[in-house]
């Protein structure tokens, strides 16, 4: 959706039914790890130049009158880094295999003590205001 997130949000509100629920999940710009995100994105020919992670509160802040923020998880550290993200690291599958179980349960063991900006992403639901 990037550049036009706002439009693409707007849109979707639209096409809800009255009272419907939006939910999705992204990288968020509150984290630390945004930086690196950043920096990836400028290297990696598989991204475009527009290429960003959404910046939620500013999203809050435009959609107010569309939709009640319901709530709104963050969520991801180790794993979904090296594990999700291997096909974007190009990290071979034998060597996923060697570290995806280890770093999986370290994820389940940090995921609830990780804030905002420790967290790649943000997992939100929302519902349209009728």
């Amino acid at each position: 959706m990037h550049p036009h997130v706002e439009e693409a949000l707007t849109e979707i509100w639209r096409l809800l039914k009255p009272r419907g629920f939006l939910c999705f999940s992204e990288p968020h710009t509150g984290s630390v790890l945004n930086v690196v995100r950043r920096w990836w994105y400028r290297r990696d020919r598989l991204f475009e130049a527009n290429e960003a992670a959404i910046d939620l509160e500013a999203l809050r802040r435009a959609m107010a009158g569309q939709y009640d923020f319901v709530s709104e998880r963050c969520f991801g550290n180790l794993a979904h880094a090296f594990v999700l993200n291997s096909r974007v690291l190009r990290v071979r599958r034998r060597l996923k295999r060697l570290y995806g179980t280890p770093l999986m349960a370290a994820e389940a063991a940090l995921n609830p003590l990780l804030g905002r900006r420790l967290s790649c992403s943000v997992s939100c639901q929302w519902h349209k205001v009728a």
